[in-house]
Order: structure tokens, then C-alpha cells, then sequence
């Protein structure tokens, strides 16, 4: 189905406007990552074109694409407003990356950032699901041939794929109780310490919570509402060259879904002449004042 591009673009605005104005006051700078990029085995997402014999990928993940360019120069705090490709498919996003020494902080720090903006928008029954990779690769140790198999079950919460499996009755047991291992605490310190560190009762653990992208590294999370049938948002922890980094993407798309937009009012309105109400209007925005042109 078309999509109307306009109405879909104001609601945008007004959801990017909010999102923008948090991530600066938090000091986040915007990177301007550009839309076509050589072909790089490290960049995820994407759509894959040729020209001119050569390979570029166009609008692929930005946590990867930043990954590829990386310098020295901690700390890093970034955030993005653009499409991602998958293919052809497309996808509105607004994301931030915190790069430091310190991997507890900049996890609070994210987490903390993701309650303001949420809050921002008035999105306030949301939930967050924190799950970790390491304790599954843990647990699946001695049975790597059945990896794959598992994070499928695991990504589709299906447990009858874990069933089975040729693999002894008491592991089937301790990886079902993994994955239905949800509450304020789940028993592993690393989770449980973060979530006292936000305090927020709308973050749990859950160790059902897995998101395997090539770069996430252990902690990872999700972010619903219920109000929306699937995740409005995801982030996780990851490693870039003995750095730590952790950052999350919300699906623009989704938040405008539920994004109950207010009508502003506090708008100037200017009317007259041309040359006398233009002249005005310019001299109340400089006055720092909004101004609505009277047609």
C-alpha cells in the first residue's frame, strides 16, 4: 500500500524535533554518515549495488558503518536520524553510540537517555527486556554443533525447536528455564546491578532477550509498549578495538504509531503586506519566537 509521504513526514518531524532536542542536552553530537559507502564485509543491512565494476552498499547500519571508520578520540557520543536499508525494505530510525573506557557507565548512561526521550514523547508505558549473549554461549558450551538451532528458538521464542533437539533432557530443561527467565532480578550479577543502577521499574531481566547481531558482545535489550505489536526499539553492548561502545536504535515508524501528537499553539501568527509582515516574522524568529505566516 502507498504510504502518504507528507502526513507520514509531519508526524516525523515532530517526533525527530523532540528526539533531537534530548540527545543534545545530554551532549550527543549528530554524525552525518553518508548514504553510499564501498562494499565492506564488516557492514550490516544494506542494499548491495554495483557501479562501474565496483561494489557499495547504500544506507547500511550505522552502528557497523561507524565501526569501519572508527579513530581514537574517547569518549565518543554520537546519535543518527536516517533510513536503514535492508535490501530494498527501508526503515526510519533514531539511534545514539556511547564509546568509553568505563562498560557500566556508558550502559546506565544509555539506558537513562532512552527513559528521557521515551518520556519526551509522552511514551511512558514502555518496558524494557535486558537479556545477555555471554550467558548463553555459557550455557551452550558443550553443545556448539546445535548453536544456530538454538538462537533460532531462541529469536522465535519457540520452544518446540529446542525439544527437538538430540540433546540430553536436564540441558533441554536448564535452556527452557533460561528462556523463561523474566522478573526485576534474574540471579546474574552483571543484570541485576544494571538494572539497580537505572532504577526504573519498567526494566527486567529477561533471558529470553536475544538479538545475536555479529557485533553485539553481551548485554542487549528491547524496547516495547504495549500499545505496539512489536519492539519500538533495540540496543545492546559491543567491543570496537578494546573500546567499549553501547547504543540503541528506536524504529521511527513504530513511535509514530503511537506518538500522540499535540497541536502547538504558541505560534506568532503575522499577517499583512508582504514586505511588512516578512519583515516582521524574521525580526521575532531572531527574537527567538515561532511565527506562522498568515495565508
Amino acid at each position: 500500500m502507498k504510504k502518504d509521504v507528507f502526513s507520514e513526514s509531519e508526524r516525523l518531524d515532530i517526533i525527530v524535533s523532540e528526539i533531537r532536542e534530548i540527545l543534545k542536552r545530554w551532549g550527543y553530537q549528530e554524525i552525518f554518515l553518508p548514504s553510499v559507502v564501498e562494499h565492506d564485509g564488516k557492514l550490516r543491512k544494506g542494499l548491495n549495488i554495483t557501479c562501474q565494476n565496483e561494489f557499495y552498499s547504500v544506507n547500511p547500519d550505522p552502528t557497523s558503518q561507524m565501526a569501519v571508520n572508527f579513530r581514537d578520540g574517547l569518549p565518543i557520543r554520537k546519535f543518527y536520524i536516517r533510513e536503514i536499508l535492508d535490501g530494498i525494505e527501508g526503515k526510519f530510525q533514531a539511534g545514539i553510540e556511547f564509546l568509553c573506557d568505563d562498560p557500566v557507565r556508558n550502559k546506565v548512561e544509555i539506558l537513562n537517555i532512552l527513559i528521557s526521550i521515551l518520556e519526551r514523547l509522552k511514551i511512558e508505558d514502555f518496558y524494557v527486556d535486558i537479556g545477555s549473549l555471554k550467558i548463553w554461549k555459557e550455557t551452550i558450551e558443550n553443545i556448539k554443533e546445535y548453536r544456530d538451532d538454538i538462537f533460532t528458538a531462541l529469536r522465535r521464542r519457540n520452544l518446540s525447536l529446542i525439544d527437538d533437539l538430540p540433546i540430553s533432557s536436564e540441558k533441554k530443561e536448564e535452556l527452557w528455564d533460561l528462556l523463561n527467565l523474566r522478573g526485576e532480578k534474574c540471579g546474574f550479577d552483571k543484570i541485576d546491578r544494571l538494572i539497580d543502577l537505572v532504577d526504573d521499574d519498567r526494566f527486567y531481566a529477561d533471558l529470553g532477550t536475544v538479538r545475536p547481531l555479529p557485533y553485539y558482545d553481551d548485554i542487549i535489550f528491547e524496547i516495547y509498549s504495549p500499545r505496539a505489536g512489536f519492539p519500538i526499539g533495540a540496543g545492546g553492548e559491543y567491543k570496537l578495538e578494546g573500546t567499549h561502545g553501547c547504543g540503541f536504535a528506536l524504529d521511527l515508524e513504530m513511535i509514530s504509531e503511537i506518538y500522540n501528537i499535540e497541536e502547538e499553539n504558541d505560534f506568532v501568527v503575522v499577517d499583512g503586506d508582504l514586505k511588512t509582515s516578512y519583515r516582521r516574522a524574521r525580526g521575532l524568529v531572531e527574537d527567538g519566537e515561532k511565527v506562522r505566516m498568515e495565508i
